[in-house]
């Protein structure tokens, strides 16, 4: 084990146990459980093992290090993402948090009864994340629903599968380096069909010696996940996949039908305007388009949000509020909506007292008959 590298803050006598439940998910490595509950450690393991595997493996320990040592410990949006290189029998890899949750992409049908509210807590959860990759300088190069490790307890996610991303910062002791991932077909932005990335072609050389146009990819999947998030559609028809689409019609993107479904499902114009700005055709055929941020993205989703949180749920005796509302169904009274509690800032409305300070604790009631819901009836 490589003891250098070791953070204070991680034990040292982390060891592997199990499979973690989504340990086999991405083709770089594998997910383990360890002796420590808080930590998993991910193995280099790729799912097709290459022709020079000293060589890929030698690639792998410079792409852990260099991200294990961007800090990425205090960013709670990030839970899932490099804290500490080690070496697990010979092979390269690193300890990260272990997330609550569940895959995004295997639950998605099970998600789609969620309010607006969620998900734009969700999408404004994807945005802070990515945010801050983008703010150390890491390109994701594959952000999508199955890159998502969905916490129903905070309506947030972790950041899944950094390990094809790359970095083009200047932080001491580390090497930039280009992504080897690349989008899959609903998220690959234009320039990259248009470059035959469908065909097998590798677009990062053409992209990747551009400093403005490194994490164009990163914006324009995001924009399409936030869209597909909010409403459980594609933001283009199937059949714009490769050619026929992109590369030789390049139609304009349909802005007064999209207004038109977004006012149905609640959709302020806000968020409209960006998604034209990304989608439009004025933008899109342009040679440097650019996408809008994910600082952006999250300014706007948060002040929809912080318009759109319900007010009047409140306790009738002692008067706290409780602005997270899920639609879960209460298992007592069998209506929905149950409220969120944090413990420590707000008043319990059954038992009208200030619970006992626990960061990071929470307690659910139900809207209707106040009623304490325990977690293991969620």
């Amino acid at each position: 084990m490589d003891k250098q590298s070791t953070s204070a803050n991680i034990p040292s006598d982390l060891r592997t146990i199990e499979l973690a439940p989504y340990g086999d998910k991405g083709g770089q490595g594998k997910v383990y459980r360890t002796n420590h509950q808080r930590y998993l450690i991910k193995v280099w393991d790729p799912f097709e093992m290459p022709r020079n595997v000293q060589a890929a493996r030698l690639e792998a320990k410079r792409k852990f290090r260099t991200f294990s040592r961007l800090r990425f410990s205090c960013e709670s949006e990030l839970r899932c993402l490099p804290l500490d290189y080690r070496e697990i029998d010979t092979q390269p890899a690193y300890v990260m948090q272990c997330a609550e949750g569940f895959d995004m992409a295997e639950e998605w049908k099970n998600l789609q009864e969620l309010g607006l509210a969620q998900r734009l807590r969700i999408c404004k959860s994807a945005a802070d994340g990515l945010s801050v990759l983008h703010g150390r300088m890491v390109v994701h190069a594959d952000i999508k629903l199955d890159n998502l490790f969905f916490d129903p307890r905070s309506d947030s996610v972790a950041i899944l599968d950094l390990d094809g991303g790359g970095y083009c910062g200047k932080e001491p002791n580390t090497d930039q380096f280009a992504p080897s991932a690349i989008p899959g077909p609903l998220f690959m932005p234009p320039d990259m069909l248009k470059m035959g990335a469908l065909a097998g072609r590798n677009p990062w050389p053409g992209i990747w010696t551009r400093e403005d146009r490194r994490k164009q990819p990163d914006l324009w999947a995001l924009a399409v996940l936030i869209y597909l998030i909010l409403t459980d559609e594609r933001p283009f028809p199937k059949e714009s996949f490769g050619d026929k689409w992109f590369v030789n019609e390049d139609p304009e993107w349909p802005v007064e039908a999209q207004r038109a479904r977004f006012a149905q499902i609640g959709i302020r114009d806000e968020l409209i305007r960006l998604f034209c700005q990304t989608f439009g055709s004025r933008n899109r055929t342009q040679k440097n388009y650019r996408c809008i941020d994910a600082r952006t993205w999250s300014g706007v989703l948060g002040k929809i949000l912080a318009v759109s949180q319900p007010s009047a749920v409140e306790c009738p005796k002692c008067h706290a509020r409780f602005t997270h509302v899920s639609y879960s169904f209460c298992p007592k009274c069998s209506e929905q909506g149950l409220m969120t509690a944090l413990w420590g800032y707000a008043t319990c409305p059954m038992e009208h007292r200030t619970p006992a300070k626990s960061p990071g604790m929470e307690r659910v009631f139900c809207i209707h008959c106040g009623r304490e819901v325990k977690r293991d009836h969620l």
